[in-house]
């Protein structure tokens, strides 16, 4: 199922990415950071729960080219580099001054960054009001692992993962000056990072974004 949902991604990402590479009307860059979250879902004979399992702060960067379809639809291609993970907090453990044993005090907290490369294609629905341009989009997205943490326990992580975005935004027209755009999107994995017997791996983000649109 996994090898046919990406099979699928790609043969559609093809295809648009080559109908709209003789169709550009626009392009630009978008920037911005992203909080994103891994979800580790054990299962109950694994004997471990995710709750030192915490969100991560990420950045993210790249270019976008865009067509006109009909009407007020628009194709979306974009390329960027993209940062996900997780944060893990547990509590850190001294031994007591007395050499009584151990004690808590305080709390270690690590993050496990993961970076990808990710080719999402979105259809675009956009509205113009004054030099406001209202937007809303959708689209699959395919995410290519670049690197990760160096420990072996991600040695095994999918490099090849598919997402669904969901974004709304909103472009700032001037006759002066380039578009500006801000948007707002949610990135959830179809595919599972991970998987064996004792869990599940997948990815959620929330991706702020502020962009300039030629």
């Amino acid at each position: 199922m996994k090898i046919r949902k990406l099979v699928i991604a790609v043969s559609l990402l093809l295809v648009s990415s080559n109908m709209q590479s003789q169709l550009i009307q626009s392009y630009g860059i978008k920037a911005g950071f992203n909080n994103s979250k891994q979800n580790w879902h054990y299962s109950e004979k694994s004997g471990f729960d995710a709750s030192h399992i915490h969100s991560i702060t990420g950045f993210n960067l790249g270019l976008f080219f865009e067509s006109k379809i009909f009407s007020n639809f628009n194709l979306l291609t974009e390329i960027t580099y993209l940062q996900k993970g997780h944060t893990t907090v547990l509590p850190r453990i001294i031994r007591a001054q007395d050499g009584s044993g151990y004690i808590e005090q305080g709390e270690n907290e690590t993050e496990h960054k993961f970076h990808y490369l990710s080719v999402p294609i979105f259809l675009k629905y956009q509205t113009q009001v004054s030099v406001l341009g209202p937007f809303l989009a959708v689209g699959p997205s395919l995410e290519y692992l670049l690197s990760y943490p160096q420990s072996s326990g991600y040695d095994h992580f999918e490099k090849l993962n598919l997402a669904l975005n969901l974004s709304t935004g909103v472009e700032f027209s001037f006759n002066f000056l380039p578009k500006i755009l801000i948007e707002i999107r949610y990135n959830f994995g179809l595919t599972n990072s991970f998987e064996n017997e004792n869990v599940t791996v997948d990815n959620r983000s929330i991706i702020f974004l502020f962009g300039i649109k030629l």
